[in-house]
């Protein structure tokens, strides 16, 4: 923990601040007022210029000294590195820690700074490595939407001055598993849908994925098949094969009902980090069921996206599953899946209210909860008609 003092700058920017929030000085105002913000300015600089902290996990609080290049209005915010949990997760664990910190800034009535958010970048052999914010989402079209919708912190620059405990992965972003009462109820929802449709990728990683979703319509499933499911003993236990997930998706006659007249199926998967011989050989097909063509998203990220490659993949498979004409997941197994089906059913819902899926969108699931009414016993393919 370092101690620092406040800089004359900064207590010049913070009296600016306070002394007008729209970026412009009121000369109506009396010297002595003008005192008194200046006083209460230079307080808070004390105050948030205590200390910096050097942990690349700690979630910060920051003053927005730069927001006159965006337009907004200074004040308090805060911002935060990786999230606990994160140093081996990927994209959508990361999301639900990025919501976690939008929502202690609204509790806060603060802004985020998004300057020092970092996301994982998940680089082989480059353990701890992550990636700027601004790199992988679109901070201006997030601030257009939160000025147009509300519901969400502004997105704003600024260094870090003081520091609080980050949280960790909660689940908090998601409608679909688990109970997590302040997000499953209308205003929950709403913010949530909120959330996904500000947090857009990057133009040129939109870009990339319009250049690679197949002709519509097409459909789309998350084989959750890559080698790192072998670090958890849990999941690797849980995981199905590509042979049993298209042979589940064949059975399901709510599926098949979705699949009439599409004739691509896109396969959301890292195909060069699966390593079961039998899921390798069965992708080479390139045949799924209902007798359709697969699709991977293909090309050499890598020289594109250099360090990101590996999320921003992630992204391209997210963009394309969304706008499938029917999904299936594993949302027991990935939070890419959970991530997925509230994108699915909240994408046109504007008004507070519980989510009700209307699309073709379905999940994998272990076990007799849920399962068709005179279906066998274990593995099923679900049809989400209400979430959770």
């Amino acid at each position: 923990m370092l101690k620092v003092r406040p800089s004359l700058g900064a207590m010049l920017v913070l009296a600016l601040a306070a002394a007008d929030p729209g970026g412009r000085r009121n000369h109506t105002h009396s010297d002595a007022r003008r005192q008194q913000r200046r006083k209460r300015a230079r307080s808070v600089a004390r105050r948030n210029h205590t200390a910096i902290h050097a942990n690349p996990e700690a979630f910060t609080l920051s003053n927005a000294a730069s927001a006159r290049s965006l337009g907004l209005v200074k004040r308090q915010s805060m911002t935060g590195a990786l999230c606990r949990h994160t140093a081996t997760s990927g994209l959508n664990n990361g999301k639900d820690c990025f919501y976690h910190l939008c929502l202690l800034a609204l509790r806060r009535g603060a802004n985020v700074s998004f300057e020092t958010v970092r996301w994982n970048a998940r680089s082989p052999g480059r353990a701890g490595a992550t990636l700027a914010h601004e790199r992988l989402w679109d901070v201006r079209h997030w601030n257009q939407y939160v000025s147009k919708h509300g519901g969400l912190p502004y997105l704003v620059p600024g260094p870090p001055t003081s520091s609080i405990r980050t949280p960790g992965f909660e689940n908090l972003l998601f409608l679909n598993t688990f109970s997590q009462p302040q997000t499953q109820n209308p205003s929950g929802t709403l913010r949530v849908a909120h959330f996904h449709r500000a947090l857009r990728p990057a133009p040129d990683v939109l870009a990339a994925a319009a250049a690679a979703a197949p002709k519509k319509p097409y459909g789309a499933v998350h084989l959750r098949l890559e080698k790192d499911l072998d670090e958890y003993r849990a999941f690797k236990r849980a995981r199905l094969g590509a042979k049993t997930t298209f042979d589940e998706m064949e059975n399901t006659a709510s599926l098949r009902a979705c699949a009439q007249g599409v004739e691509r199926l896109f396969v959301a998967v890292a195909v060069d980090e699966v390593s079961n011989a039998e899921d390798k050989a069965y992708l080479a097909q390139k045949r799924g069921p209902f007798d359709s063509a697969l699709a991977f998203h293909g090309g050499n990220l890598s020289a594109r996206f250099g360090a990101a490659a590996l999320v921003v993949g992630a992204m391209i498979d997210m963009e394309i599953c969304a706008d499938a004409a029917y999904f299936v997941g594993y949302a027991g197994l990935s939070t890419f899946d959970r991530a997925l089906v509230d994108v699915r059913a909240t994408r046109d819902q504007w008004t507070a209210g519980l989510a009700v899926p209307g699309n073709c969108t379905f999940t994998i699931r272990r076990g007799d909860v849920g399962k068709p009414a005179g279906a066998p016993s274990g593995v099923h393919v679900h049809h989400f008609t209400s979430l959770p």
